[in-house]
Parts: C-alpha cells; sequence; structure tokens
C-alpha cells in the first residue's frame, strides 16, 4: 500500500468548549450540526433540499485528500461521521 498524505481539520489547540467537552474549533462543529438540521427540516415531500455539502479546500499540492483530525478533535471526527452516516 501507497501512502497517501492527508490534510487535517481541525488542527490547533484544544481551548474551545462543546457541550462540556474540550474541542479545538467549536463553530465547525456548530456548523455541522446546523447542515445536519437544515437537511432534516427540509427532506421529504415537496421539500426543496435533498443534501448538503461540507467543502474543505486542501490548497496544498502534498495532500491527496482531507479527513477529520480525531487525534486533536475526537468530538468534531464524530460529528463528521455521524453526516456521513445520515
Amino acid at each position: 500500500p501507497n501512502y497517501v498524505r492527508s490534510g487535517l481539520f481541525p488542527w490547533g489547540r484544544v481551548g474551545q468548549e462543546f457541550e462540556g467537552k474540550k474541542v479545538v474549533s467549536a463553530r465547525a462543529i456548530k456548523h455541522l450540526r446546523n447542515l445536519a438540521a437544515l437537511l432534516r427540516a427540509s427532506c421529504g415531500v415537496g421539500k426543496d433540499v435533498d443534501e448538503c455539502t461540507v467543502l474543505f479546500v486542501l490548497n496544498r499540492g502534498d495532500c491527496a485528500k482531507m479527513r477529520a483530525c480525531k487525534e486533536q478533535d475526537p468530538v468534531f471526527a464524530q460529528e463528521m461521521d455521524a453526516m456521513r452516516a445520515g
């Protein structure tokens, strides 16, 4: 297997709090939750939204993919996994 470098998000100091847990970016977690709520509220017959997208711009020539940085912010990683699961 070939090694593929990943860009990580969020990266930084664990200095914020979200629902009693230490996180890197409470704002990023709130954005994920807001998108999930929008999708739940907008799904169904006669509704306009059937999917939401989180776009990460990976502006690095040495990275081939992006992943949630579960080592630095496991709460964000769990929220991303929940979004993928639907």
